[in-house]
Protein backbone atom coordinates (compact mmCIF):
# COMPACT_ATOMS: atom_id res chain seq x y z
CA UNK A 1 0.00 0.00 0.00
CA UNK A 2 1.46 3.39 -0.99
CA UNK A 3 1.43 5.99 1.74
CA UNK A 4 0.76 8.98 -0.53
CA UNK A 5 -2.41 7.42 -1.96
CA UNK A 6 -3.74 6.70 1.52
CA UNK A 7 -2.92 10.18 2.79
CA UNK A 8 -5.14 11.89 0.29
CA UNK A 9 -8.08 9.72 1.40
CA UNK A 10 -7.81 10.93 4.98
CA UNK A 11 -6.41 14.41 4.34
CA UNK A 12 -9.56 16.34 5.20
CA UNK A 13 -10.00 14.66 8.55
CA UNK A 14 -6.39 15.21 9.55
CA UNK A 15 -6.52 18.88 8.57
CA UNK A 16 -9.48 19.40 10.86
CA UNK A 17 -7.82 17.59 13.75
CA UNK A 18 -4.44 19.30 13.36
CA UNK A 19 -5.69 22.62 14.66
CA UNK A 20 -6.73 20.98 17.91
CA UNK A 21 -3.24 19.74 18.69
CA UNK A 22 -4.25 17.61 21.65
CA UNK A 23 -6.05 15.25 19.25
CA UNK A 24 -3.75 15.52 16.23
CA UNK A 25 -0.98 13.04 17.09
CA UNK A 26 -3.31 10.45 18.70
CA UNK A 27 -5.59 10.61 15.65
CA UNK A 28 -2.66 10.35 13.28
CA UNK A 29 -1.38 7.34 15.22
CA UNK A 30 -4.82 5.71 15.18
CA UNK A 31 -4.96 6.03 11.41
CA UNK A 32 -1.40 4.80 11.12
CA UNK A 33 -2.16 1.64 13.11
CA UNK A 34 -5.38 1.03 11.18
CA UNK A 35 -3.45 1.23 7.92
CA UNK A 36 -0.66 -0.93 9.31
CA UNK A 37 -3.25 -3.64 10.05
CA UNK A 38 -4.31 -3.39 6.38
CA UNK A 39 -0.75 -4.10 5.23
CA UNK A 40 1.00 -0.73 5.10
CA UNK A 41 4.70 -1.21 5.69
CA UNK A 42 6.26 1.95 7.08
CA UNK A 43 7.21 3.48 10.41
CA UNK A 44 5.08 6.12 12.12
CA UNK A 45 7.70 8.79 11.45
CA UNK A 46 7.72 7.91 7.72
CA UNK A 47 3.93 8.01 7.67
CA UNK A 48 3.79 11.39 9.46
CA UNK A 49 6.47 12.84 7.17
CA UNK A 50 4.61 11.65 4.06
CA UNK A 51 1.37 13.18 5.34
CA UNK A 52 3.06 16.50 6.07
CA UNK A 53 4.65 16.57 2.61
CA UNK A 54 1.28 15.82 0.96
CA UNK A 55 -0.48 18.58 2.92
CA UNK A 56 2.28 21.09 2.26
CA UNK A 57 2.20 20.21 -1.44
CA UNK A 58 -1.48 21.18 -1.63
CA UNK A 59 -0.71 24.53 -0.01
CA UNK A 60 2.14 25.11 -2.47
CA UNK A 61 -0.08 24.28 -5.46
CA UNK A 62 -2.81 26.58 -4.22
CA UNK A 63 -0.43 29.47 -3.55
CA UNK A 64 1.42 29.02 -6.85
CA UNK A 65 -1.83 29.09 -8.80
CA UNK A 66 -2.87 32.21 -6.91
CA UNK A 67 0.46 33.93 -7.61
CA UNK A 68 0.14 33.03 -11.30
CA UNK A 69 -3.39 34.50 -11.34
CA UNK A 70 -4.99 31.12 -11.95
CA UNK A 71 -7.70 32.02 -9.46
CA UNK A 72 -10.13 29.28 -10.40
CA UNK A 73 -7.49 26.57 -9.89
CA UNK A 74 -6.24 28.18 -6.69
CA UNK A 75 -9.82 28.39 -5.43
CA UNK A 76 -10.29 24.65 -5.90
CA UNK A 77 -7.16 23.86 -3.87
CA UNK A 78 -8.03 26.34 -1.11
CA UNK A 79 -11.61 25.03 -0.87
CA UNK A 80 -10.26 21.50 -0.49
CA UNK A 81 -7.92 22.63 2.29
CA UNK A 82 -10.61 24.61 4.16
CA UNK A 83 -13.27 21.88 4.04
CA UNK A 84 -12.74 20.71 7.58
CA UNK A 85 -11.04 23.82 8.92
CA UNK A 86 -13.66 26.48 8.43
CA UNK A 87 -11.99 28.90 10.86
CA UNK A 88 -8.62 29.07 9.08
CA UNK A 89 -8.18 32.81 8.44
CA UNK A 90 -5.44 32.36 5.84
CA UNK A 91 -7.52 29.97 3.75
CA UNK A 92 -10.76 31.95 4.08
CA UNK A 93 -8.98 35.13 3.03
CA UNK A 94 -7.43 33.41 0.01
CA UNK A 95 -10.82 31.97 -0.99
CA UNK A 96 -12.45 35.39 -0.59
CA UNK A 97 -9.78 37.00 -2.76
CA UNK A 98 -10.15 34.29 -5.42
CA UNK A 99 -13.89 34.87 -5.57
CA UNK A 100 -13.29 38.61 -5.75
CA UNK A 101 -10.83 38.19 -8.64
CA UNK A 102 -13.41 35.97 -10.37
CA UNK A 103 -16.08 38.70 -9.88
CA UNK A 104 -18.19 36.56 -7.57
CA UNK A 105 -18.80 39.19 -4.91
CA UNK A 106 -21.47 37.29 -3.00
CA UNK A 107 -19.16 34.37 -2.22
CA UNK A 108 -16.22 36.71 -1.70
CA UNK A 109 -18.18 38.46 1.03
CA UNK A 110 -19.19 35.17 2.64
CA UNK A 111 -15.56 34.17 3.03
CA UNK A 112 -14.27 37.63 4.02
CA UNK A 113 -16.90 37.65 6.76
CA UNK A 114 -15.33 34.48 8.22
CA UNK A 115 -11.91 36.09 8.65
CA UNK A 116 -10.86 37.65 11.95
CA UNK A 117 -10.67 41.37 11.15
CA UNK A 118 -7.34 41.65 12.99
CA UNK A 119 -5.83 39.33 10.36
CA UNK A 120 -6.91 41.46 7.39
CA UNK A 121 -4.29 43.75 5.87
CA UNK A 122 -5.06 47.32 4.81
CA UNK A 123 -5.14 46.23 1.14
CA UNK A 124 -7.52 43.40 1.92
CA UNK A 125 -9.71 45.76 3.96
CA UNK A 126 -10.04 47.97 0.86
CA UNK A 127 -11.00 44.90 -1.19
CA UNK A 128 -13.53 43.93 1.48
CA UNK A 129 -15.09 47.41 1.28
CA UNK A 130 -15.29 47.12 -2.53
CA UNK A 131 -17.09 43.81 -2.14
CA UNK A 132 -19.64 45.40 0.20
CA UNK A 133 -20.19 48.16 -2.35
CA UNK A 134 -20.70 45.60 -5.14
CA UNK A 135 -23.20 43.83 -2.89
CA UNK A 136 -24.94 47.14 -2.13
CA UNK A 137 -24.09 47.10 1.56
CA UNK A 138 -23.19 50.77 1.65
CA UNK A 139 -23.49 51.31 5.41
CA UNK A 140 -20.97 48.56 6.14
CA UNK A 141 -18.58 49.73 3.39
CA UNK A 142 -18.40 53.22 4.92
CA UNK A 143 -16.95 52.11 8.23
Amino acid sequence: MKIKAVLFDMFDTLMMIEYNHEFYIPSLKAMFYALKEKGMESSFSEFKEAYTRARDELYKKADLNYQNKNYYEALNFYKELVKDDAKNDYLNLKIANCYYKLNNYTYAQLFYDKVNEEKISADDMVTWAKIWLHNEKYEIARR
